[in-house]
């Protein structure tokens, strides 16, 4: 439901987001069919039905969502954990530049909150003016990669021109593309890792990452070649194939994964129980608390919790 029963808990910030979410949500949905044919006109033809998608799981969120008396926040924090869930969830579902953008500006809002002195009215103007002041929609895939090589957005992306700033080996290139990459890139699908072609593979890979990561198996198609196990994280999907030379330069390489996690050090403390590798991060970024550990083939991984106020 759009509106759930009353309750009185004291958290007028909370509630008055809540509410606002919600109501958000009841009008994208009225008008989907509009938003989508203005963006046919213009681009894809798919913003309000990705809005509409994405707010309906903001709506579903919400209602699973603990009031902050239960969850033992006070109003400030509450709020700033419900606008940085609801960027994530936009970033999750909506497709496009639409679920970066949109994403970007609610975890902004998040961070104004948490930075704030906790007084409503003032607060919710502070996040809604630090939301929309947003140089780039980001990359913020549940795994990241590790490379010498990155690219970002320099600006929101033109319909027409794009900037595009790559950064490599320290070496600054702005360079010029015609057409907005946001219309073909639209995010991070999967990350493959290899293990070793050992009859044993795969029933260590089930038990590394089924039963001490907890991690959702997902049916590989039969149409592909060779053997390998598949495994689900919210939108994004985790490969792993038979490769016994790749096993062996991935365990040389600092190429890796990355996993965000609710709580760090309880799950190192976990894997560390389980007799998993483990060892600190390898540089300090705030509001990212993180390690990395080793899995059964020597393909590293790294564990990020992401703070409100994070880099």
């Amino acid at each position: 439901a759009l509106y759930p029963p009353e309750r009185t808990v004291e958290a007028p910030m909370y509630d008055k987001l809540a509410a606002w979410l919600r109501l958000s949500a009841e009008r994208i949905h009225e008008q989907a069919d509009a938003l989508t044919a203005l963006d046919r006109a213009i681009g894809d033809g798919d913003h309000g039905i990705n809005m509409d998608r994405g707010f309906m799981a903001i709506v579903a969120m919400l209602d699973a969502t603990e009031p902050p008396l239960a969850a033992n926040l006070n109003d400030a924090e509450a709020s700033g954990t419900l606008l940085k869930s609801a960027g994530r969830t936009l970033i999750s579902t909506v497709g496009g530049a639409s679920g970066p953008l949109y994403g970007t500006a609610f975890l902004r809002a998040a961070a104004a909150i948490a930075a704030s002195d906790g007084k409503a009215a003032d607060t919710i103007v502070a996040a809604g003016a630090s939301a929309t002041r947003i140089p780039a929609p980001p990359r913020r895939p549940f795994f990241c990669a590790r490379s010498p090589t990155s690219l970002r957005a320099e600006a929101p992306a033109p319909r027409v021109r794009s900037r595009i700033r790559l950064h490599e080996m320290g070496r600054e290139v702005t360079c010029t593309a015609m057409g907005s990459l946001t219309r073909h890139i639209v995010g991070l699908q999967h990350v493959s890792l290899p293990i070793p072609g050992n009859p044993d593979s795969l029933e260590t890979a089930r038990r590394f990452y089924g039963e001490i990561l907890g991690l959702d198996e997902y049916p590989r198609p039969t149409t592909l070649p060779g053997v390998g196990i598949w495994y689900r994280l919210g939108g994004l999907e985790l490969h792993l194939y038979r490769e016994p030379s790749g096993v062996a330069a991935n365990s040389q390489s600092i190429r890796h994964p990355c996993f965000e996690v609710d709580d760090v050090d309880r799950l190192r403390a976990h894997l560390v129980s389980a007799g998993v590798p483990t060892r600190d991060h390898d540089g300090e970024i705030p509001g990212r608390p993180r390690f990395f550990a080793v899995d059964p083939f020597g393909n590293t991984l790294e564990f990020v919790h992401l703070e409100a106020n994070h880099w």
